[in-house]
């Protein structure tokens, strides 16, 4: 909404989350007015409850002598926003030294927050992340970081650290709640909280509706000038992505383009930017698509057998009898190697299937692959309308520890999305 007097229709506002910022910003007499008002509410409702729920923690970890971090959208919705409603989140961005995280997790635990996922350990779900942990307490999210820059799956940290270290340096405190936090400098809020979180993340340089309104209320409320903006990206380095993001979001010129980018665009911006962010991409491709040789070929083998199965049993129950379910006493997976059974067992079906549907196949494959390890996985196979088999497997704990909430998704990303039971009741399931 880039001006109070265009208000767009009613179920774009809803998609975008955008509801509570029309009621507050459209005029009283606007007739579809009264149908955001319940939202706007709520807003209000659900950050008062975030705070409360956070207040506690920031104070425990201020007590301890950790220095914390706000920024993004609760930041923007807390101090910069004139009001909070208008600013929609679904998690509070928290950073706090990477020397003090595992304190920070231990005395957040203490205080009652459950660990939903966690960058440290024997079986954390991505030790490269730039979050060390996600907290999670009465539906009040917490998105812990070690770096204000989105860091990927390569050890090649550098860039993040040196990005990280300028903004604490520019940073300065507040008073909240009682204690004292840090908060960015409104040049970095700008340039690393929304600029780069569209650039370098995996949105993939999709602009988030309140992208533009975001800059907007920096620059009016924070005395953000695009001159200030645009010298402070020259001094941290990274002018190009700044200018790529501001020819499609520029709220100091008033353009805004909302339109996706092709794909073409997205892998040309990526290149040019690269040496901004530091390296990614190869990383990331070894470690999720660059399967090692020698998993490679033990991934063959079991698809082979698996399509093998599949082409002589029709009926699901008589292919289930031959799905091999133990643990075959192989030695338990490390991070590294989990994640190379995903994807081997993704490129090798690709060649043992050239075409057609895979799931099936691939569902056993990777099914037999995992519980040969121990790991916690059933296999579910089901009909659709027209009589055709489908297969797909599942952590038995699903979201309850670090390591299943990532496998989750990456099963879902393997095996296609994960039908809902309603409309494909599994008609067999290995238990062990």
């Amino acid at each position: 909404m880039v001006d109070a007097s265009q208000v767009p229709d009613t179920s774009d506002l809803a998609e975008h989350g955008l509801e509570a910022l029309a009621y507050a910003r459209a005029p009283s007499n606007h007739p579809e007015r009264h149908r955001w008002r319940d939202t706007y509410v709520r807003r209000i409702a659900t950050h008062l409850a975030v705070r409360a729920a956070l207040a506690p923690l920031i104070r425990a970890w201020r007590e301890h002598g950790i220095d914390v971090t706000l920024f993004k959208g609760f930041y923007l919705a807390e101090f910069v926003y004139a009001n909070p409603a208008e600013r929609f989140y679904k998690d509070v961005d928290v950073l706090v030294p990477e020397s003090d995280a595992a304190r920070a997790i231990s005395l957040a635990s203490d205080c009652g927050w459950t660990v939903r996922a966690s960058r440290t350990g024997a079986r954390s779900s991505n030790p490269h992340s730039h979050m060390e942990a996600i907290l999670e307490r009465a539906n009040v999210w917490i998105d812990l970081h070690r770096f204000v820059v989105h860091q990927d799956a390569t050890p090649d940290d550098r860039q993040a650290r040196r990005y990280t270290a300028a903004a604490l340096a520019a940073s300065r405190e507040v008073r909240w709640e009682g204690v004292t936090v840090r908060v960015l400098d409104p040049r970095d809020s700008a340039l690393l909280g929304v600029i780069t979180s569209r650039a370098w993340s995996h949105d993939g340089w999709h602009l988030k509706a309140p992208d533009y309104r975001d800059l907007e209320v920096l620059a009016e409320r924070a005395g953000l000038s695009r001159d200030a903006l645009l010298a402070r990206a020259s001094e941290l380095g990274c002018s190009l992505t700044l200018r790529l993001l501001l020819d499609r979001c520029d709220p100091w010129r008033r353009r805004l383009d909302m339109a996706p980018p092709t794909r073409f665009q997205v892998r040309r911006w990526s290149l040019a930017v690269s040496r901004e962010r530091g390296p990614r991409v190869p990383w990331r491709r070894l470690q999720l698509h660059g399967a090692s040789i020698g998993a490679l070929m033990r991934a063959l083998r079991g698809l082979v057998r698996a399509r093998h199965l599949v082409s002589r049993h029709e009926d699901a129950a008589a292919l289930l009898e031959h799905v091999r379910w133990e643990y075959a006493g192989a030695v338990e997976l490390t991070t590294a190697s989990r994640r190379h059974v995903f994807a081997s067992v993704r490129l090798g079906a690709a060649l043992v299937q050239p075409t057609g549907d895979r799931c099936l196949v691939r569902s056993i494959a990777l099914f037999e692959r995992l519980r040969a390890h121990g790991e916690p996985v059933s296999l579910r196979v089901g009909a659709d309308a027209a009589g055709r088999l489908h297969g797909w497997i599942q952590y038995e704990t699903a979201g309850d520890t670090p390591v299943e909430t990532w496998l989750h998704c990456q099963v879902s990303e393997l095996c296609g999305s994960l039908p809902p039971e309603s409309a494909m009741p599994p008609i067999a399931t290995p238990t062990s």
